[in-house]
Protein backbone atom coordinates (compact mmCIF):
# COMPACT_ATOMS: atom_id res chain seq x y z
CA UNK A 1 0.00 0.00 0.00
CA UNK A 2 2.79 2.41 0.89
CA UNK A 3 4.67 1.62 -2.32
CA UNK A 4 1.68 2.35 -4.54
CA UNK A 5 0.90 5.57 -2.68
CA UNK A 6 4.52 6.66 -2.92
CA UNK A 7 4.74 5.90 -6.65
CA UNK A 8 1.41 7.66 -7.27
CA UNK A 9 2.60 10.76 -5.40
CA UNK A 10 5.93 10.75 -7.26
CA UNK A 11 4.17 10.28 -10.58
CA UNK A 12 1.76 13.16 -9.86
CA UNK A 13 4.69 15.33 -8.77
CA UNK A 14 6.53 14.55 -11.99
CA UNK A 15 3.43 15.35 -14.03
CA UNK A 16 2.96 18.68 -12.24
CA UNK A 17 6.62 19.54 -12.68
CA UNK A 18 6.65 18.83 -16.42
CA UNK A 19 3.37 20.68 -16.97
CA UNK A 20 4.62 23.75 -15.10
CA UNK A 21 7.84 23.80 -17.11
CA UNK A 22 6.04 23.47 -20.42
CA UNK A 23 3.46 26.10 -19.43
CA UNK A 24 6.06 28.71 -18.44
CA UNK A 25 6.40 31.67 -20.83
CA UNK A 26 9.29 31.58 -23.22
CA UNK A 27 11.97 34.12 -22.42
CA UNK A 28 13.04 34.80 -25.99
CA UNK A 29 9.53 35.17 -27.45
CA UNK A 30 9.74 38.96 -27.70
CA UNK A 31 12.98 38.83 -29.68
CA UNK A 32 11.63 36.41 -32.25
CA UNK A 33 8.26 38.10 -32.60
CA UNK A 34 7.62 39.71 -35.94
CA UNK A 35 7.51 43.49 -35.74
CA UNK A 36 6.32 46.03 -38.18
CA UNK A 37 9.79 46.62 -39.47
CA UNK A 38 12.77 48.50 -38.13
CA UNK A 39 12.73 51.91 -36.56
CA UNK A 40 12.78 54.50 -39.37
CA UNK A 41 15.13 56.70 -37.35
CA UNK A 42 17.89 54.10 -37.18
CA UNK A 43 19.12 54.86 -40.70
CA UNK A 44 19.15 58.57 -39.89
CA UNK A 45 21.20 57.88 -36.76
CA UNK A 46 23.74 55.86 -38.75
CA UNK A 47 24.03 58.52 -41.45
CA UNK A 48 24.44 61.31 -38.89
CA UNK A 49 27.12 59.38 -37.02
CA UNK A 50 29.08 58.50 -40.17
CA UNK A 51 28.33 61.62 -42.18
CA UNK A 52 31.98 62.17 -43.14
CA UNK A 53 32.56 58.55 -44.08
CA UNK A 54 29.55 58.45 -46.41
CA UNK A 55 30.19 62.00 -47.65
CA UNK A 56 26.58 63.06 -47.10
CA UNK A 57 25.87 66.72 -47.85
CA UNK A 58 23.83 68.98 -45.58
CA UNK A 59 21.05 69.16 -48.17
CA UNK A 60 20.84 65.35 -48.33
CA UNK A 61 20.80 65.14 -44.52
CA UNK A 62 17.98 67.68 -44.31
CA UNK A 63 15.91 65.77 -46.88
CA UNK A 64 16.55 62.45 -45.12
CA UNK A 65 15.78 63.99 -41.72
CA UNK A 66 12.50 65.46 -42.98
CA UNK A 67 11.37 62.19 -44.59
CA UNK A 68 12.40 60.22 -41.53
CA UNK A 69 10.34 62.44 -39.23
CA UNK A 70 7.35 62.07 -41.54
CA UNK A 71 7.80 58.29 -41.55
CA UNK A 72 8.06 58.19 -37.75
CA UNK A 73 4.75 60.05 -37.46
CA UNK A 74 3.08 57.66 -39.92
CA UNK A 75 4.54 54.69 -38.05
CA UNK A 76 3.11 55.98 -34.78
CA UNK A 77 -0.32 56.37 -36.39
CA UNK A 78 -0.15 52.86 -37.86
CA UNK A 79 0.87 51.33 -34.55
CA UNK A 80 -1.86 53.18 -32.64
CA UNK A 81 -4.45 52.04 -35.16
CA UNK A 82 -3.12 48.48 -34.97
CA UNK A 83 -3.22 48.50 -31.16
CA UNK A 84 -6.80 49.79 -31.05
CA UNK A 85 -7.85 47.17 -33.61
CA UNK A 86 -6.21 44.39 -31.63
CA UNK A 87 -7.87 45.58 -28.42
CA UNK A 88 -11.24 45.61 -30.17
CA UNK A 89 -10.56 42.15 -31.57
CA UNK A 90 -9.53 40.83 -28.17
CA UNK A 91 -12.77 42.14 -26.64
CA UNK A 92 -14.86 40.57 -29.40
CA UNK A 93 -13.16 37.21 -29.04
CA UNK A 94 -13.36 37.28 -25.24
CA UNK A 95 -17.15 37.73 -25.25
CA UNK A 96 -18.23 34.13 -25.82
CA UNK A 97 -21.97 34.56 -25.34
CA UNK A 98 -22.60 37.03 -28.12
CA UNK A 99 -19.71 36.51 -30.52
CA UNK A 100 -20.13 38.30 -33.81
CA UNK A 101 -18.06 36.34 -36.30
CA UNK A 102 -18.62 38.83 -39.10
CA UNK A 103 -17.22 41.63 -36.97
CA UNK A 104 -14.24 39.46 -35.96
CA UNK A 105 -13.61 38.68 -39.62
CA UNK A 106 -13.81 42.37 -40.58
CA UNK A 107 -11.42 43.31 -37.73
CA UNK A 108 -8.93 40.68 -38.85
CA UNK A 109 -9.19 41.97 -42.42
CA UNK A 110 -8.61 45.56 -41.27
CA UNK A 111 -5.60 44.46 -39.22
CA UNK A 112 -4.09 42.64 -42.19
CA UNK A 113 -4.72 45.66 -44.41
CA UNK A 114 -2.98 47.92 -41.86
CA UNK A 115 0.06 45.65 -41.83
CA UNK A 116 0.16 45.61 -45.61
CA UNK A 117 -0.10 49.40 -45.79
CA UNK A 118 2.70 49.74 -43.25
CA UNK A 119 5.00 47.41 -45.18
CA UNK A 120 4.33 49.24 -48.45
CA UNK A 121 4.92 52.58 -46.70
CA UNK A 122 8.26 51.33 -45.37
CA UNK A 123 9.28 50.19 -48.84
CA UNK A 124 8.42 53.61 -50.28
CA UNK A 125 10.34 55.30 -47.47
CA UNK A 126 13.43 53.23 -48.14
CA UNK A 127 13.12 53.89 -51.88
CA UNK A 128 12.90 57.65 -51.21
CA UNK A 129 16.04 57.51 -49.07
CA UNK A 130 17.83 55.50 -51.79
CA UNK A 131 16.83 58.13 -54.35
CA UNK A 132 18.36 60.87 -52.19
CA UNK A 133 21.71 59.11 -51.76
CA UNK A 134 24.18 58.69 -54.60
CA UNK A 135 25.29 55.30 -55.95
CA UNK A 136 28.64 55.46 -54.14
CA UNK A 137 26.94 56.30 -50.85
CA UNK A 138 24.51 53.41 -51.31
CA UNK A 139 27.30 50.92 -51.97
CA UNK A 140 29.19 52.12 -48.87
CA UNK A 141 26.02 51.80 -46.81
CA UNK A 142 25.30 48.30 -48.12
CA UNK A 143 28.87 47.21 -47.43
CA UNK A 144 28.64 48.54 -43.90
CA UNK A 145 25.37 46.69 -43.27
CA UNK A 146 26.82 43.50 -44.77
CA UNK A 147 29.91 43.72 -42.54
CA UNK A 148 27.76 44.37 -39.47
CA UNK A 149 25.57 41.40 -40.31
CA UNK A 150 28.61 39.14 -40.68
CA UNK A 151 30.02 40.42 -37.39
CA UNK A 152 26.69 39.80 -35.65
CA UNK A 153 26.54 36.26 -37.02
CA UNK A 154 30.03 35.54 -35.80
CA UNK A 155 29.27 36.84 -32.32
CA UNK A 156 25.87 35.22 -32.04
CA UNK A 157 26.05 32.15 -29.83
CA UNK A 158 23.03 30.49 -31.36
CA UNK A 159 24.48 30.46 -34.86
CA UNK A 160 28.14 29.58 -34.44
CA UNK A 161 30.50 30.55 -37.20
CA UNK A 162 31.28 27.86 -39.70
CA UNK A 163 35.02 27.53 -39.89
CA UNK A 164 37.11 26.02 -42.62
CA UNK A 165 34.45 26.27 -45.27
CA UNK A 166 36.93 25.31 -47.96
CA UNK A 167 37.78 22.03 -46.23
CA UNK A 168 35.66 19.08 -47.23
CA UNK A 169 34.31 16.87 -44.55
CA UNK A 170 35.27 13.25 -44.66
CA UNK A 171 32.35 10.88 -44.48
CA UNK A 172 31.95 9.15 -41.15
CA UNK A 173 31.40 5.40 -41.24
CA UNK A 174 29.22 3.92 -38.58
Amino acid sequence: MKKTTLTAVLLLGLIFLTSSVSASPQMNFQRKRARLGPNPGSLLTVLEAKKDEFEVTDEQMNQIRERTYQMEERTMKFRNAKDTLQLELKREIRDRKIRDYEKIKSLLTKSAQLRTDMIVDQMKFRENINNILSDEQLTKLKDMFKNNLMRRRLLNRRAPARRNLHRERTPVRR
